[in-house]
């Protein structure tokens, strides 16, 4: 499964993308964007709802996303705390700090780093004790 937090500095469109690639695959996909910041979600929404009809497997996308939700937090702390709740398979940091975000982040099975797939980049990997 896939969770992607992110901050006001992430893209909408690149958050959209990744979660519609987790959503796709699997009607029973979870995908989650936890975020400190209420205009992201709704960017992303709205990116959601435009790039769904271009799908070929829109029905399957939809169903997953259902799913799924956005989390909102007032602050980074408790982001990253919320995602270490939800252990994610795949944690992918769309954030400002990156580096000093990945650092407080211990639950997950890949962390991926970046906005720019050709710079997204898996910085670890790490077993969760649940």
């Amino acid at each position: 499964e896939l969770t992607v937090l992110a901050d006001e500095s992430a893209n909408p469109g690149t958050v959209a993308a990744d979660l519609l690639a987790q959503a796709e695959h699997d009607p029973d996909a979870v995908p989650i964007l936890v975020t400190t910041t209420e205009a992201l979600i709704d960017a992303v929404e709205q990116e959601l709802r435009r790039r769904l009809p271009d799908l070929p497997t829109e029905q399957i996308a939809r169903r997953a996303l259902r799913n799924g939700c956005a989390v909102l937090t007032a602050t980074m702390n408790e982001a990253v705390e919320v995602c270490d709740r939800l252990a994610p398979e795949h944690l992918e940091l769309m954030v400002s700090v990156p580096q000093e975000v990945a650092r407080r982040c211990r639950h997950y099975g890949a962390l991926f780093i970046g906005d720019c797939p050709p710079l997204r980049r898996v910085v670890g990997l790490r077993l969760s004790a649940h």
